[in-house]
């Protein structure tokens, strides 16, 4: 009952609103259909008193005039009679009574008097009325209708009589093309009602929210439909009719209404999601750009530590054998060979950062050409093993024992490639497994670098071979919901972040970015026995011989 009287209350104040605009459009619909009706009746006029003044022009006969008034008569059906006035004389047209009943007998006594005298004398009286004739003269005489205009500055009138079987057909047009959504027009004269006959009978409506459910809330609408909202009365000769605006279909229209209430809100619901979405978007974006530009500084602050180390060692070896402080000759022989590979380490510095900058700046360009993928691998390998061996202990360093445990499953062939791109991938997994195999801060470099494997194997099938290169660690690995993201730009597991391990979270995005570049694809799983396996497959060219 409750939820019931809830409704109710809703619909009321839908019905208001309803009522209001229905308000609005009554009067604008009466007030257009009014001044159509009189507009037409004055073309109406316009048009016979054009014709009546041609024909006076011509000369006036009388068979011309006849004429004149037949096609006139003919050609708006809307005129019963066609008139010729001489004012004070009389009618010129029709000049007996018999032409006002075409076919039939004269009428005698006062039913000729009525045409001859009375019409005549109530023509008079209105033209009397209106001093200087300029304006239509209109009157109303035993419910027919007339109306008559002065031709020019002579003492001649045109009028007509009008039809009023016609003037209802017609107006029951104006009312039915006048009706609008929620209102309808009727016309009222002597004896006569006119509605539009598709809406006529409607009965009482029940308002249903068809958008809530099932349910329905009965208002009755009926009265509000019978009273008119708006009304007026038609100008002369039809000052007897009165049109009137009525209320129809409130039902449909306040369901529409609560309809598009609805529509509004999910509209303004829809908009204030859009506007959340794009500033959560632009707040993203932001976001984005913070990260990468606080990742670029990382990267600038990280590369400054790499250069400083070997620039330091070199300086200080150089000092030491200028000064002559060292005077063993194998000592320099040994000072000498450290400066050479920490220049070479410098040199694969200098270009990893431009390999990063470039891969930045989306300016990466592959020289490719063939290659023998195991001696591109060895290069690598050589070239990570000659830098890596100074950041170990002296007496690791002095072993001279591999740092990286290299596997040639066999010896899979040549592949087309560009040799610099690739090597700086091999580089980046070495060194990843070197920085990120042992979390622990009680391993030392030396046991995790013991615990690096490179593998190279041929793969895939006649149709299409492939060479794998893997590089795996015996560390702990990467949680399996972060494994898909470690290939995406600046992105570093928490572990390394909260470890303050060095670099970016660009390297395996740029190993991504040059090994698909070459038609192949890199993947990274975790090994069972432990560690992180990260290992990429290149199109295999041809085999070796």
């Amino acid at each position: 009952l409750a939820e019931n009287v809830s409704r109710i209350e809703i619909l009321k104040a839908d019905e208001l609103i309803v009522k209001g605009q229905q308000q609005l459009t009554a009067e604008t619909a009466v007030a257009v259909a009014a001044d159509q009706i009189a507009a037409r009746l004055a073309n109406v006029l316009e048009y016979i008193s054009g014709g009546m003044r041609e024909c006076l022009a011509g000369g006036g006969e009388i068979e011309r005039i006849r004429t004149t008034a037949k096609r006139l008569q003919d050609s708006r059906q809307m005129a019963d009679a066609v008139y010729l006035y001489m004012d004070p004389w009389g009618f010129v047209w029709p000049e007996k009574a018999d032409e006002f009943f075409p076919g039939a007998v004269a009428p005698e006594g006062a039913q000729r008097m009525l045409l001859d005298d009375v019409v005549l004398t109530m023509l008079r009286s209105e033209i009397a009325a209106k001093p200087g004739g300029s304006a239509p003269v209109a009157f109303t005489l035993d419910g027919n209708q007339y109306l008559f205009a002065r031709m020019g500055g002579r003492n001649f009138y045109a009028g007509f009589r009008l039809d009023v079987p016609t003037l209802h057909e017609w107006l029951m047009g104006v009312i039915s093309l006048g009706s609008r959504a929620g209102v309808q027009l009727h016309v009222t004269g002597p004896d006569i009602a006119l509605r539009p006959v598709d809406e006529a009978g409607a009965a009482d409506v029940a308002v249903t929210d068809s958008l809530g459910g099932s349910e329905s809330v009965v208002d009755v609408i009926s009265e509000f439909e019978a009273t008119p909202l708006a009304r007026k009365q038609l100008s002369a000769p039809l000052s007897e009719y009165t049109i009137a605006a009525h209320a129809h279909g409130v039902a449909s229209l306040i369901n529409m209404r609560r309809s598009q209430s609805r529509l509004y809100a999910w509209t303004i619901i829809l908009l204030a999601g859009g506007i959340i979405a794009g500033v959560a978007l632009v707040i993203g974006g932001a976001a984005v750009e913070v990260r990468r530009a606080k990742s670029k500084a990382d990267f600038v602050i990280g590369i400054s530590h790499d250069l400083r180390t070997p620039i330091a060692s070199v300086k200080m070896m150089a000092e030491s054998l200028f000064m002559g402080s060292v005077v063993d000759e194998a000592k320099r022989k040994l000072f000498l060979k450290t400066i050479i590979d920490q220049s070479d380490r410098l040199q694969q510095l200098v270009e990893r950062v431009l390999f990063f900058v470039r891969f930045g700046q989306n300016a990466l360009h592959m020289h490719k050409a063939e290659v023998d993928i195991c001696l591109l691998v060895n290069d690598a390998v050589t070239a990570y093993e000659a830098g890596a061996r100074h950041t170990l202990s002296a007496s690791a360093a002095e072993a001279g024992a591999g740092l990286v445990d290299v596997t040639l499953l066999d010896r899979p062939g040549w592949v087309e490639v560009d040799a610099q791109a690739v090597e700086q991938v091999i580089l980046n997994l070495l060194d990843n497994a070197q920085k990120y195999g042992a979390l622990d801060k009680s391993e030392d470099v030396d046991a995790v670098v013991e615990r690096i494997s490179l593998t190279v194997e041929r793969a895939g099938n006649d149709r299409s071979p492939e060479v794998h290169v893997a590089v795996c660690d015996r560390g702990p690995g990467v949680p399996p919901k972060e494994i898909s993201k470690i290939f995406n730009q600046f992105y570093r597991a928490q572990e390394t972040s909260d470890k303050n391990l060095s670099g970016v979270g660009l390297g395996l995005a740029l190993c991504k970015h040059v090994i698909e570049a070459h038609g192949g694809r890199i993947r990274a799983d975790n090994r069972p026995e432990g560690g992180l396996r990260v290992w990429f497959a290149l199109p295999l060219l041809r085999e070796s011989s």
